[in-house]
């Protein structure tokens, strides 16, 4: 599946993009953005669109640096419909090489769904490890 990335540079824009995913918390709002970037931090607001130009995925990515290295945190995202293999792969693949512009070692993220069987069997066919520590406490 081939995605359209785009970055969002406008609050209403993103909020817009939020609406469509009722799983979304304040940990992919605007404005958790606009604090991490007080922070100090890096936020990389994603926009993936299908090629009928439907918004098909939202990403707020916040970059850490820390002592096991720079990384990419997704606290409560991304957002997307996971029961979409093909769409999953390609989401991870587009965050990926966002995460190796930025120079991340990798990509920490907690999605907003259950753990079902399918979708953990998918992204562990993917390379997606299980981390032993939450994204946000």
């Amino acid at each position: 599946m081939k995605l359209i990335t785009t970055f969002s540079e406008e609050k209403k824009q993103w909020e817009e993009a939020l609406d469509a995913f009722p799983e979304a918390n304040f940990l992919q709002s605007w404005n958790w953005g606009v604090f991490q970037e007080k922070l100090g931090k890096l936020v990389v607001r994603v926009l993936l669109r299908n090629s009928k130009n439907k918004i098909v995925a939202v990403s707020q990515m916040v970059l850490e640096r820390a002592k096991r290295g720079t990384y990419f945190a997704v606290a409560g995202g991304p957002l997307l419909d996971w029961n979409n293999s093909l769409l999953v792969a390609s989401v991870m693949t587009e965050l990926r090489v966002i995460g190796e512009k930025h120079g991340a070692v990798f990509i920490r993220f907690r999605p907003q769904i259950t753990g079902t069987t399918k979708i953990m069997r998918q992204l562990a066919a993917l390379g997606i490890k299980h981390a032993p520590m939450h994204v946000t406490a």
